[in-house]
């Protein structure tokens, strides 16, 4: 009898997905359906997608990931760091091609012993009336369930027939979930060191494969020049600056604009620790005067909280106006946490 293999999300992680059919021992005539979410985080979404469209034996459903490419390519959807990272990987040729693709892929697919979609399904609604946000499972899609259901979906699902579904890790112990033989769940987070579980039909027997490593975790560290490219320098805090830094040191821009904005970062955060320090001096010599003139000199200085907090025993240090300042622009602009914004 042939076999259907359908796979959980597989977020760009092709050798995880080519050893999980490799376990499947699948023959000839069986096929490979893909529920969704096949990019995006992992390291090899361009192989994936490459794999998907050129397997014979292969197709895919389109998940949230695929419509936000699919929308962000169009100018109407702002991208996320995953699709910014997936598109780079891709080239804009690839990624223009990979958009068509995904454009054209279907929505759910039912098969007699189960329907298979990526998101959500909404109780009471004919399947051919699902709503596409609900059955790709965006945000919207499941504010609407969450709006409109008094209980999670899946206790509530009606279809004559059982369910099988990626998108969300619902046990988050590398384990799929099942609900009453009826409802199946395949997303077990391959692309942050879970697994990649397949289900066979018509038998419903799981398969399973062990994530290589935290891909995304990986990825994004490679990427940093993008992790942080729509971040305002400005708005950064201490820990985030510095971190952006050593995240650029150990995986240098790729870009003269991303070697500008590193610069940039570095020039704000050296200024704001040297201003750090010379705070930290002015105050400590307002300490060790006179009362008479201590009291006049601190009166005048605009950050007479920090010299009056000082004198009462609060130690001072760069950890401490760290605190205060919040974000190296506002000591560079005079601007506490206390100050209006």
């Amino acid at each position: 009898m042939a076999q259907t293999l359908v796979i959980g999300d597989i977020h760009g992680c092709l050798d995880e997905l080519r050893e999980l059919i490799d376990r499947a021992a699948l023959c000839a005539g069986d096929q490979i359906i893909a529920l969704g979410d096949v990019v995006d985080r992992g390291p090899h979404s361009a192989g994936v997608v490459r794999f998907l469209r050129e397997h014979p034996q292969a197709r895919s459903i389109r998940g949230n990931h695929e419509q936000k490419h699919i929308l962000s390519r169009r100018g109407r959807l702002q991208p996320s760091l995953s699709q910014n990272i997936a598109r780079r990987e891709m080239g804009e040729q690839a990624h223009a091609e990979a958009c068509a693709w995904m454009s054209d892929l279907p929505l759910y697919i039912q098969r007699p012993e189960a329907l298979l979609l990526h998101g959500f399904f909404e109780p009471g609604v004919p399947l051919t009336e699902q709503k596409p946000h609900v059955t790709m499972g965006t945000m919207s899609g499941e504010r609407h369930l969450q709006r409109t259901l008094p209980e999670p979906w899946y206790r509530l699902y009606d279809h004559p027939t059982p369910i099988v579904v990626g998108h969300r890790d619902y046990r988050r112990d590398g384990q799929p979930f099942v609900y009453q033989d009826r409802v199946f769940g395949l997303d077990t987070t391959v692309y942050s060191g879970g697994r990649l579980t397949g289900l066979l039909l018509p038998a419903f027997r799981f398969v399973q494969v062990q994530s290589r490593t935290d891909h995304w975790a990986r990825t994004r560290a490679q990427n940093a020049d993008l992790r942080y490219a729509q971040t305002p320098p400005d708005s950064l805090t201490w820990l985030k600056a510095r971190g952006i830094l050593a995240a650029y040191r150990q995986h240098p821009p790729r870009s003269e604009h991303h070697r500008r904005r590193q610069q940039h970062i570095a020039a704000m955060l050296h200024a704001a620790e040297e201003a750090n320090t010379r705070l930290i001096a002015e105050i400590t010599m307002i300490a060790h005067l006179p009362a008479p003139e201590r009291g006049y000199r601190a009166a005048r200085h605009p950050h007479r909280g920090l010299i009056e907090r000082h004198l009462r025993g609060q130690p001072l240090n760069q950890q401490t106006l760290e605190r205060h300042f919040k974000r190296p622009a506002n000591l560079l602009c005079g601007r506490s946490r206390y100050s209006s914004r």
